[in-house]
């Protein structure tokens, strides 16, 4: 029978990833195994884990913090499924969704490797809430190669380490997520499996995201520059292209640094950026208002 491994990265959510390993445990596909992958926490994860009596855990232990990526592949390293699965520890998944992605992706033929869903968005903030319902984000597109560019600018929403289901062949031959990356590692993955397969699309609302704050301005700023170096053999030749989504990623600074009230270094990279939709603006304005406020600075795991 079919089998899934559903990889859990966590570091110190010892009051988030009880629901997470909830939401994993109550699907109505069984045959699967949940592999908690601790980066070295601090805090009562190890408790939280262990309060689970269900022989299909896997609690696995970095000693020392080595990054979501290098938890992510330790999980994928133990994983005994036919395919994996992402779930952050802070995110929470409906109770069909590995049940419907396994039927997806074994509806189509062997050129498809993965299959992502959509999402739901659980905002601190309620104008932010009605926002994403408003004007939602790009989801939805299906296929291969074509889609890399719409990653790398991020116009296309994937939400990978949530929501993605990819066989595991596939992701090993992928190479798994390149541990020198602290943030922007599942778009990068995501470029790489993309290169070797196609990504289908299945139109439903299985993944509940929660706001989890915002990393450092300088990590950001440090990450993307790493990450549009690594992919940029993936691009279309033609520099007006290139010009263009590293003007989406100067806009992305430009609000890191904004929400922080560096705004010296925020309109630097303003004068750069380039804003594609309304909620490119929104994002734009609500992390300016952030700025004035004192800024707001915590990264997701």
């Amino acid at each position: 029978m079919t089998t899934v491994s559903v990889v859990i990265p966590t570091y110190n959510r010892s009051e988030e990833v009880g629901q997470a390993i909830k939401s994993v445990l109550s699907q109505s596909f069984d045959n699967l195994e949940c592999i908690i992958v601790d980066d070295g926490s601090s805090d009562q994860t190890p408790r939280i884990v262990r309060s689970f009596e269900d022989r299909r855990i896997k609690y696995l232990r970095h000693e020392t913090n080595c990054g979501v990526s290098a938890a992510r592949n330790t999980g994928i390293k133990a994983a005994k499924g036919e395919y994996i699965a992402f779930l952050d520890s802070d995110d929470e998944w409906e109770t069909r969704k590995i049940e419907m992605q396994v039927n997806e992706l074994q509806s189509r033929s062997n050129f498809w490797n993965s299959v992502y869903c959509g999402v739901k968005k659980r905002r601190k903030n309620r104008v932010k809430q009605l926002f994403d319902r408003i004007i939602p984000e790009d989801t939805g597109k299906e296929g291969g190669e074509e889609l890399i560019e719409g990653v790398v600018s991020r116009d296309l929403a994937v939400h990978a380490g949530s929501t993605l289901l990819a066989e595991k062949e596939s992701v090993v031959k992928a190479g798994g997520f390149d541990e020198s990356m602290q943030r922007y590692e599942e778009l990068e993955f995501l470029v790489r499996l993309l290169a070797n397969g196609k990504m289908a699309y299945l139109d439903k609302e299985l993944v509940t995201l929660h706001d989890s704050g915002y990393p450092k301005a300088n990590l950001v700023e440090q990450e993307k520059r790493k990450f549009l170096q690594k992919v940029d053999h993936h691009l279309e030749e033609g520099e007006q292209n290139k010009e263009e989504i590293k003007a989406v990623h100067e806009l992305d600074l430009a609000k890191a640094y904004f929400r922080e009230g560096h705004w010296r270094e925020a309109y630097q990279h303003l004068k750069g950026g380039r804003i594609t939709s309304p909620r490119y603006l929104a994002g734009l304005i609500w992390a300016i208002i952030a700025g004035f406020k004192g800024g707001s600075t915590s990264g997701k795991r």
